[in-house]
């Protein structure tokens, strides 16, 4: 049977961070097997209203309106005036794509494949304005997929008649190696700015909600501030930046946001990447780091527990999410293990990830749901 699939989704910018990383990556996995797929991209860039051809498939950019019923509307309308044939309707999380999935399934007779990566399921889930769209959305789901055995268990107790899968992302290491020009430039980077100290990398969105503050605290505990230096490349807000400023013998960088490829001249200067999240999904930036064999300090939730927290032997120096006094605990742990127990620990990790966290596994998964959600 030959899939069509329209796609909605608030995040398509090949490689950007975080939900648009893991939308291009999927759609690119699954239309190399030939599965035809349209995306529809809410944005505020590219030629509104017009379809563009691309390889197994189409884009559409539909530019986001102050008044979301008349964004919808005015999207339902260009939609409905084709003679479509799709034999899916799939929502990327975010809050136009699952407004639309509550009532548009019903509209189009299609099944609705539901999928939530990172936050936008915790967040949805509390908001008083978006819970009950997200409860209808996933009412009219066919199938829900999520990043973490976690969300799986929530989702199956609010929807226990939809299909739930795990569908945990996944990593092209084949595309994802450093060059010497990569480690030349992390060298270089590492001795110009950390002067002889140990590095410890926070990527991305860094905010409230992804531990930041916890993390501060406990470096603060430590007793190691002296010896580390941070390098913080990502969306910085200002209660971060007074944060900082308040650690007067903390020694930091902070970069903006890059693109990922442009990350490979500064994940080699990291001595550990940490991920302090209070929640979170399975994060790029813990693949990413972990796939190059960088060690990870990381909260013990989520997606990052299902992949590193092995009960033989985790592969990670793991916090309790939010635990200041365990996250010291961490942090000491991991700076007074010799330079071969961390470098065996992150080769585990490299090894265990490039093993299970596949790109080809990853599309096998959407496959896989696509053939059992597919009408008779």
């Amino acid at each position: 049977m030959q899939f069509r699939v329209l796609w909605l989704t608030e995040n398509y910018f090949p490689n950007r961070g975080g939900m648009a990383q893991s939308c291009d990556r999927i759609v690119q996995g699954l239309r190399k097997k030939g599965i035809r797929i349209d995306i529809v991209h809410f944005c505020s860039r590219g030629e509104a209203y017009r379809w563009q051809q691309q390889q197994e498939g189409r884009y559409l950019a539909c530019p986001v309106e102050k008044d979301r019923a008349h964004t919808l509307n005015r999207l339902w309308q260009y939609i409905a005036s084709e003679d479509f044939s799709y034999t899916h309707l799939l929502a990327f999380g975010g809050n136009l794509p699952i407004l639309a999935a509550s009532v548009w399934p019903i509209w189009m007779n299609l099944p609705l494949i539901t999928l939530f990566r990172g936050n936008d399921f915790d967040s949805a889930l509390f908001s008083y304005n978006r819970q009950p769209v997200l409860l209808r959305a996933l009412q009219q789901s066919t199938a829900v997929g999520a990043v973490s055995h976690d969300k799986v268990e929530k989702l199956k107790q609010l929807v226990p008649r939809s299909k739930v899968f795990y569908s945990p992302n996944g990593i092209d290491t084949q595309n994802w190696q450093l060059s010497p020009s990569d480690l030349a430039h992390a060298a270089r980077w590492k001795k110009e700015q950390a002067a002889g100290k140990k590095v410890i990398g926070l990527f991305g969105q860094l905010k409230a909600k992804k531990g930041i503050p916890v993390f501060l605290e406990a470096l603060k505990r430590s007793g190691l501030v002296a010896d580390l230096h941070l390098l913080l490349v990502g969306d910085i807000d200002s209660d971060l930046q007074c944060q900082l400023s308040n650690l007067p013998q903390l020694s930091y960088s902070c970069l903006p946001f890059m693109d990922r490829f442009e990350l490979l001249g500064y994940y080699p200067a990291c001595d550990a990447v940490a991920i302090p999240s209070f929640y979170d999904g399975m994060p790029n930036v813990m693949l990413e780091s972990g796939a190059l064999g960088i060690p990870l300090l990381v909260s013990c939730t989520d997606g990052m527990k299902d992949v590193l927290g092995l009960k033989e032997e985790p592969l990670a120096w793991l916090f309790r999410s939010g635990d200041t006094a365990d996250a010291t605990r961490a942090l000491r742990a991991w700076a007074g293990c010799s330079a071969e127990e961390i470098t065996q620990k992150a080769r585990n990790c490299q090894d265990h990830i490039i093993q299970n966290y596949s790109t080809a596994k990853e599309t096998e998964i959407y496959l896989k749901i696509l053939m059992e959600t597919a009408q008779p």
